[in-house]
């Protein structure tokens, strides 16, 4: 039998601990070891761009102007020395290195803070505490939604199967990266979501401001990576399917909830758009080296589309490398929109300048004809050879299934799984189900290769799922079969 919330707190606070001291002993661990990428890791994409993210943490994290940087190499490490940098040298203070600030996603800044704070400077910058306080709050999250809810078998199944995994030990505790947080924020929010949508008629306040935490949660963490967003689809499939209330309140929950993440992103773009102001203004009294080309919100949408087309074959010439997609817009860019920038064939971005000093350099993410050649491309292809495209859907799915956590082929155990729950009509076991599986959608219309499936946990829910009707089953089953329990059934019946 599952326990109640009340009668079982020994085993809740027992849970809750036994997560915060795993999680723990791995944080500590990969201070003297890091964990290997093999065999879970992700290698599609660059993700953080740490090389270039460090670089504006300094000015950050001691004078709240960003984007900041200097091209000097050595800076010291207080509040006042970064004032004087600026007031010294200020003629090496720039606003862009590579081109990380001007693509958007500027709240991965704040991936670096946690650590800061903690040693009380940003010197060698990590956004290994920020990642690992999100996995262990998604976990807690999902652990207590799991209790709370009497499922207590799976509020341990499944964060202990997390915790095994090898993908989560190199992603959170070893990269300099953010391709763990898909994870960790889906635990986060699912956590606080499931008793919510089983508890039925609630105080509707208590509902508006969940919705409001969960807009705050889905909102910044998309801020950080565009793919993120995806997980506000998990959240209002959980709310249509897995709520008790009536489709009218469900649709009001979902509507609130994309209002709210929608005001969250934009009140983020907001802040960072003033600091952009801010800091062109210092730049450029300070006589530095002010960026005045082009800025976007986030990466591009069409030129991942072209490259992950690329998944299986060359046939209509696409392959995940930006530069196969650069080299293609070239001849359509000079002809039609005469953008005539000279190109290297092996570079990430045009040979020109936003400015004399050469430090800015033009990037095809800026212009909006690029994008459009992108689309163009794509559309007529898929309309000239639809069997073709479909057959990379097809070929896609099966890697999604095959490519997955917590092991190869778990994907498989998704239909036993949500076909048991439909038979015993777990309405929240189901919702849960398909809003794990919501992540594969990215993978599906962009890119599978390179471990890009590995983000969606639907594999791991499913598998929990179904060692937890086993263990039911067989538990049942002893229970029959116990002498004093076939004797009470025998006495029942005369």
């Amino acid at each position: 039998m599952q326990a109640s919330f009340d009668s079982s707190k020994k085993w809740y606070y027992a849970g809750l601990l036994s997560i915060m001291l795993a999680v723990a002993a791995l944080y500590f661990y990969s201070d003297k070891k890091d964990f290997c990428p093999e065999p879970q890791s992700r290698q599609d994409a660059s993700g953080l761009d740490y090389q270039y993210a460090r670089s504006f943490v300094y000015f950050y994290y001691y004078t709240g102007h960003f984007p900041l940087s200097t091209l000097r190499t050595e800076v010291a490490y207080s509040k006042s020395s970064a004032n004087d940098e600026i007031e010294a040298n200020g003629r090496d203070l720039v606003m862009e290195i590579g081109h990380w600030s001007r693509l958007g996603e500027h709240a991965r800044i704040w991936a670096f803070m946690p650590d800061a704070w903690l040693r009380g400077s940003p010197k060698n910058p990590s956004v290994k505490t920020f990642n690992a306080l999100v996995f262990c709050l998604g976990l807690l999250s999902l652990f207590h939604g799991l209790f709370r809810m009497g499922h207590t078998r799976l509020a341990f199944l499944i964060p202990g199967i997390v915790l095994c995994l090898p993908f989560f030990h190199y992603e959170v505790f070893s990269r300099q990266n953010l391709f763990g947080l898909q994870g960790s924020v889906f635990m986060l929010v699912m956590g606080q979501i499931l008793p919510w949508c089983a508890a039925g008629k609630k105080n509707r306040m208590i509902g508006f401001l969940l919705l409001l935490i969960l807009a705050l949660i889905i909102g910044v963490a998309a801020e950080m990576r565009n793919e993120n967003i995806i997980l506000l689809m998990a959240c209002c499939v959980m709310i249509l399917l897995g709520h008790e209330q009536s489709i009218k309140n469900r649709l009001l929950y979902c509507g609130l909830l994309v209002l709210f993440t929608v005001a969250t992103r934009q009140g983020v773009q907001s802040y960072f758009q003033n600091k952009f102001d801010q800091t062109k203004i210092l730049v450029a009294q300070k006589k530095g080296h002010v960026y005045t080309g082009k800025r976007i919100k986030g990466h591009q949408f069409w030129h991942p589309v072209f490259c992950g087309l690329g998944d299986f074959d060359r046939k209509h010439g696409y392959a995940w490398k930006d530069q196969v997609a650069y080299q293609y817009a070239i001849p359509i860019l000079r002809d039609r929109y005469q953008i005539s920038y000279p190109y290297h064939p092996d570079s990430l971005h045009f040979q020109a300048w936003y400015d004399s000093a050469r430090l800015y350099y033009i990037k095809f993410d800026e212009i909006e004809a690029y994008e459009k050649v992108m689309k163009e491309k794509v559309f007529n292809d898929i309309q000239q050879d639809p069997g073709w495209y479909f057959n990379i859907l097809q070929k896609r799915i099966f890697r999604i299934l095959h490519d997955c956590l917590p092991f190869s082929n778990a994907g498989f155990l998704f239909f036993p799984a949500i076909a048991l729950v439909y038979v015993r009509k777990q309405r929240q076991y189901l919702a849960l189900l398909l809003a794990s599986c919501l992540p594969c959608a990215v993978t599906l219309l962009i890119h599978s290769g390179l471990g890009a499936t590995l983000n969606p946990l639907y594999g791991i829910v499913a598998l929990a799922i179904l060692i937890d009707f086993l263990f039911s089953y067989l538990n049942h089953k002893w229970l029959l079969g116990r002498p004093d329990t076939r004797s009470t059934q025998k006495q029942s019946s005369k």
